[in-house]
């Protein structure tokens, strides 16, 4: 077991140990968020035919001079029907949006550009072949890569997938998540607290990330500071993928969550991060259970599930981290300890120039939770910077990037 680890070396030991992948087979309706394990090729052209962009006339462009003329109606075609009737020289079908393009016509004449006259149109101006035609495999061509394998599934990405008669869909298992929170001081948020205690924000904090990084929640449940209450949950929590802790791993007296950890025979990889905040973040294996034992301070836990599991979760379902990163300059001085890797809270805009600025989200206190509700990107001070005077370039990342 290692103490002090850097963030760096704290991410490579994670990686090492996350379980592969596991494959499940989902029908279309329920792959929405899910994360897929195959890359999908296009085996069919798409459209598969040739059709019509607009409501008009299916026409040969040469039947007209540049100034138009007037051509005999043979027939119409509308969507979902397969044209018989060809357009041969001096004729035209009447055509709807999407329709096949019937033999013998190689433009479609809107009709906005015409007049019915008689069992004929008169068309007031000419047009070049191809024009307001689909072809065939415009939007996806037989053989490209449609989709990459790790891929998380959004509405887009569900409507390829339904385009190409794809169902069931190849994703990755959910992984089980269970959050214990630890503390006497914590009541849950529907009850008043008595004096010396606060309600539980951690745990729901917890849950909901785990459900954003599209793992499923076993439960959540608190547990006072008592070696035989957090040994019963430690133990329930052996059906999970993953434990995620919070409290009771640092070094207070009251801090038991380790030493029970231990009885139980997690073997603990490392304890203790260079960063700030969530430096007292232990990582260990309890049989088949990856357990993350984050601080109790809300901000430290929330930044050291953003930072850890929230990866390992993403991973363990195929996919990549998928978050945006880029470089922006401090608008202000940030406080940077000596060695300490440290992750500010931010708001990320663009200035004047076009550049990326950076500003700290209020005060940087670990207890202070709204430093996190306040921003909406996370400043990287690497461990080897001495300051971060406003000014300082600096990688950012988005926390969420549905709220930019």
């Amino acid at each position: 077991m290692e103490e002090f680890v850097t963030v760096e070396g704290a991410r490579a030991m994670i990686a090492e140990r996350l379980p592969p992948p596991q494959p499940e087979l989902v029908p279309l309706n329920e792959a929405l968020g899910r994360i897929l394990l195959d890359e999908v090729i296009c085996l069919e052209p798409i459209p598969p035919f040739p059709n019509s962009a607009m409501d008009g006339y299916a026409v040969r462009s040469s039947d007209l001079e540049s100034a138009g003329g007037r051509l005999r109606i043979a027939g119409e075609v509308r969507a979902g029907q397969w044209p018989d009737t060809p357009v041969s020289e001096g004729s035209c079908l009447r055509i709807m949006t999407g329709a096949p393009l019937p033999r013998g016509a190689d433009a479609v004449v809107p009709v906005e550009w015409t007049v019915d006259e008689n069992g004929g149109v008169v068309i007031n101006r000419g047009i070049e072949a191809g024009r307001h035609v689909r072809p065939a495999g415009q939007d996806m061509a037989v053989g490209e890569r449609v989709l990459p394998a790790g891929v998380r599934l959004g509405a887009a990405e569900v409507s390829v997938l339904a385009t190409l008669g794809l169902t069931p869909v190849r994703v990755g298992r959910q992984p089980l998540v269970s959050v214990l929170s630890t503390g006497d001081e914590l009541v849950a948020p529907n009850e008043t607290p008595a004096a010396g205690q606060i309600r539980n924000s951690n745990g729901p904090a917890l849950a909901a990330r785990a459900r954003m990084a599209g793992a499923q929640v076993d439960e959540s449940v608190t547990a006072r500071d008592r070696t035989d209450e957090v040994a019963r949950a430690v133990e329930a929590a052996r059906r999970a993928d993953v434990l995620v802790v919070s409290g009771g791993v640092s070094v207070g007296r009251y801090d038991i969550v380790k030493d029970v950890l231990d009885a139980a025979g997690m073997e603990l990889v490392f304890w203790k991060v260079r960063q700030r905040p969530g430096k007292p973040l232990a990582f260990g294996v309890l049989g088949k259970t990856l357990v993350f034992g984050l601080p109790g301070n809300p901000v430290s836990s929330s930044v050291c599930f953003d930072q850890y599991v929230r990866p390992a979760l993403v991973r363990m379902q195929g996919g990549a981290e998928g978050i945006w990163r880029g470089r922006a300059r401090l608008t202000e001085e940030i406080a940077k300890p000596d060695g300490l890797h440290v992750f500010a809270r931010v708001r990320i805009d663009t200035g004047a120039e076009g550049d990326l600025r950076a500003t700290p989200a209020g005060a940087q206190g670990s207890n202070i939770s709204m430093s996190l509700v306040r921003a909406d990107g996370i400043a990287h001070l690497p461990a080897a910077l001495e300051a971060a005077p406003a000014g300082t370039l600096v990688e950012v990342e988005l926390l969420d990037p549905s709220r930019r």
